[in-house]
């Protein structure tokens, strides 16, 4: 075991009363890639939330790692950040924030999940703007929720593209769309207003 995965484990004792939750959540960030973490995440909200699901290839998201569809509901802008250390700031939340706006005027509902902390500041304009959070406790809820745990973590490749509801990961280059889901204009002014904010959650 890494000395970060076990200062990591001690770290998450005070706020986990079940050794299995820590071990779960340990198994999530250091056992999974970042596109193996997407691909469950997309999995949850297809096979739990009901929601037909596409993951956008990691090289072409422009911050927007999945998208899904439900008939009568917004549609929901994903991101996904699984780190192993580190915050997420009021910088974060706010590129996501902006990516997102500057380009569609959509009925959309916007999530950013994540395995780590978020910063009080962080919280705070997300839920000025409605956007949904999900942390740390929450991604151990949504991985119990998904039934067999080991299965859910060791297979390859994940429910839905079986249904056919998403882009596969192992598709050849001719399905690879030939446009981003966002224009790769930077957001300026939700950038500069995240990084001045997000001083103040150092």
């Amino acid at each position: 075991m890494t000395t970060t995965r076990q200062s990591d484990r001690e770290k998450l004792a005070q706020y986990f009363d079940n050794q299995s939750d820590i071990d779960l959540l340990l198994s999530i960030k250091y056992d999974l890639s970042p596109e193996q973490f997407e691909d469950r995440v997309a999995d949850y909200y297809h096979r739990i939330e009901w929601y037909q699901t596409t993951v956008q290839w990691w090289f072409d998201d422009e911050g927007v790692d999945i998208v899904a569809h439900k008939a009568w509901s917004p549609t929901l802008y994903i991101q996904c950040k699984k780190w192993i250390q580190g915050h997420i700031t009021m910088k974060d939340i706010g590129y996501f924030y902006g990516i997102v706006t500057d380009q569609t005027d959509e009925n959309i509902q916007m999530v950013y999940v994540t395995t780590t902390w978020i910063t009080p500041n962080a919280k705070k304009f997300a839920k000025s703007k409605n956007i949904v959070l999900k942390n740390y406790r929450d991604i151990v809820d949504m991985a119990r929720s998904m039934g067999d745990i080991d299965q859910w973590l060791s297979q390859n490749t994940w429910t839905a593209v079986d249904r056919d509801t998403t882009v596969d990961r192992d598709t050849d280059d001719t399905d690879i769309p030939t446009t981003s889901l966002v224009d790769r204009e930077w957001p300026q002014i939700a950038k500069l207003q995240a990084e001045i904010t997000s001083l103040s959650d150092l």
